[in-house]
């Protein structure tokens, strides 16, 4: 009550108040106050959290029964023995001196019927299979990485700080933790010898089911299968997938939410793309029997757009009938090649660079991790622009990301030079647009036209210095990377035996040419030549 009745005062009053002390004769109730809340019982921790809302436990000190002016009012009085009692009127005469004139501060502890009971319950789980049977609660492999992301994320937080807690929307390292988590439960569940073994050092029995995979305990305590491909360009999860069994139900989860992200494609498209990450036995007889077979695609060795910087360059103008109205291009570029992709887009809504995105998606690669501007950046941008990347439009777009295991992540804050290897993309495409359309209205079948001549061009720029020497191979462009070869207007008349062979010399060439002229001069000190990551 003193709390609150100072705290009312204090706002009531227009004079500045430079402390304040509140007095107390209970020892006990000191005790509570300057103690932890979560350390008494219900009652007394509620009064001593608001009491420590309202004030500091430092202001609180101790004044003797004796020199308490409320116990004189408490125990009841007549007005004239009131009257005759100074201490009533101006208080304490110690009050009035310095600060080391006081009471000594004698806290004592409070009595131990008021401590909180505090029951600790440690559990041990042996049985896997009990909580691998959660699992069947959903029906989609998707939920159940993303409910046990929301778990594990609500486990960590509840082992730190306030303001070390992560909140928004689950990234994409929480969802890939989240599914390694089930990896793990899943081999524990079915091959607890095989990992009992490795883990100990000994030598697996002929008769095991991943005998022949070569397994071992990599890590995170994942069964890795082995192999013979461990100097490939391949990345980890390709050179050495999870080892996973066949008819698990979680696995069946994982097999059929591929299958659809694949658009229902066939076996051995679908068994191609569950291989980059894990290894399932027998995985070919579980995968549904009305798949048509499908020619298994090559594997580019140089994996364009893996890291893609976004940007937009606009407004631009598109005819509707006797109307203009704004639209924009979507650039994306490859941080390590250069490469360029444009999309043209008619507003700048969360819809509409979703749809751009999946057609970037569709035709290029899908990328590992996505860079743009941040909020600071864009205030000097256009307002539809600005308003696509921030609030809630970005928490939606980041939410549709990370399941597909994209990444976003803003430039430097105050930093736009950070990204100026999209920056001068961007200004090609406005000055280029600026030159050949002038004052043109076009329609928007003829601007996304104009925009994929324009990323033609720009795929065709040189990315080495142009030598004087006639008998240099050509230059190499973007275009190299995308298409084994230099850009050509219309297709040149070939001879129609030995076709096969000519494409190899071809991706040759580009590769000579990369080691030789493209990575020497993208170390180099200018700004115009670095890579913001390492090839």
């Amino acid at each position: 009550m003193g709390a609150r009745l100072t705290s009312f005062v204090r706002s009531q009053l227009k004079i500045p108040i430079d402390s304040i002390f509140y007095w107390s004769d209970s020892k006990i109730i000191l005790a509570w106050v300057k103690g932890a809340p979560g350390s008494w019982k219900q009652f007394v921790r509620n009064r001593v959290e608001e009491i420590h809302q309202l004030s500091e436990p430092m202001q609180w000190r101790y004044c003797p029964t004796k020199h308490n002016p409320g116990d004189l009012l408490s125990r009841g009085c007549t007005i004239k023995k009131l009257k005759e009692e100074a201490i009533c009127w101006h208080g304490p005469s110690w009050l009035m001196k310095e600060e080391v004139m006081w009471p000594k501060q004698v806290i004592k502890r409070n009595a131990p019927k008021e401590m909180s009971l505090v029951k600790l319950l440690h559990v041990r789980l042996d049985d896997v299979a009990r909580v691998v049977s959660l699992a069947e609660r959903y029906g989609r492999f998707g939920r159940l990485i993303r409910v046990t992301a929301m778990c594990l994320r609500f486990v960590s937080n509840s082992r730190v700080l306030l303001q070390c807690r992560h909140f928004g929307p689950l990234t994409a390292m929480e969802l890939r933790n989240a599914q390694m988590t089930w990896y793990r439960l899943i081999q524990a569940e079915t091959f607890s010898s095989e990992i009992a073994r490795l883990s100990s050092g000994q030598e697996l029995p002929k008769t095991s089911a991943i005998f022949q995979l070569d397994p071992f305990i990599a890590e995170g305590h994942l069964v890795r299968m082995g192999g013979r491909i461990e100097r490939s360009g391949l990345s980890y999860d390709a050179r050495h997938p999870i080892i996973l069994p066949h008819r698990h139900m979680v696995v069946d989860l994982l097999v059929r939410s591929e299958h659809e992200k694949q658009m229902h494609a066939g076996t051995e498209h679908t068994l191609a793309t569950l291989r980059q990450n894990v290894w399932i036995l027998k995985a070919r007889t579980d995968l549904c029997r009305k798949w048509h077979r499908y020619q298994k695609k090559g594997l580019l060795k140089h994996f364009l757009f893996e890291r893609t910087g976004v940007d937009f360059a606009g407004p631009l103008y598109v005819k509707y009938g006797k109307y203009s109205k704004k639209a924009y291009a979507c650039l994306f570029t490859c941080m390590t090649m250069r490469a360029v992709h444009l999309e043209l887009v008619m507003n700048m809504s969360t819809d509409q660079f979703l749809l751009a995105l999946r057609r970037f998606v569709t035709h290029r690669e899908r990328p590992s991790l996505m860079q743009s501007d941040n909020s600071t950046t864009f205030k000097a941008a256009d307002k539809e622009i600005q308003r696509l990347f921030s609030g809630r439009n970005l928490d939606q777009i980041k939410e549709k990301l990370s399941p597909e295991g994209i990444t976003w992540k803003f430039i430097t804050e105050r930093a736009p030079w950070t990204g100026g290897y999209w920056e001068r993309l961007v200004r090609s495409v406005k000055m280029a647009l600026r030159k050949v359309l002038g004052h043109a209205l076009l329609t928007e079948l003829e601007m996304g036209t104009v925009l994929a001549e324009h990323e033609a061009k720009d795929n065709a720029r040189p990315l080495t210095f142009v030598g004087e020497d006639p008998k240099d191979v050509n230059v190499l462009t973007p275009f190299h990377f995308l298409i084994g070869r230099e850009h050509q207007e219309f297709p040149e008349q070939k001879p129609t035996q030995g076709l096969p062979t000519l494409k190899q010399p071809l991706n040759y060439e580009a590769d000579g040419s990369t080691s030789k002229d493209w990575l020497p001069i993208s170390g180099n000190g200018g700004a115009q030549n670095t890579l913001p990551y390492c090839l």
